[in-house]
């Protein structure tokens, strides 16, 4: 029963949505700081 559960849990498509949604803040983020970077040199 707590294998289901958790597989069922990993397939929560709102859970997943907010995982993408962090990495592509993490990317954006990523993006801004090294065009900071390559600005302050």
């Amino acid at each position: 029963i707590a294998k289901q559960t958790h597989q069922r849990g990993s397939n929560n498509p709102l859970r997943t949505a907010i995982t993408s949604q962090m990495f592509t803040d993490y990317q954006l983020n990523n993006k801004f700081i090294y065009q900071l970077f390559i600005f302050a040199y």
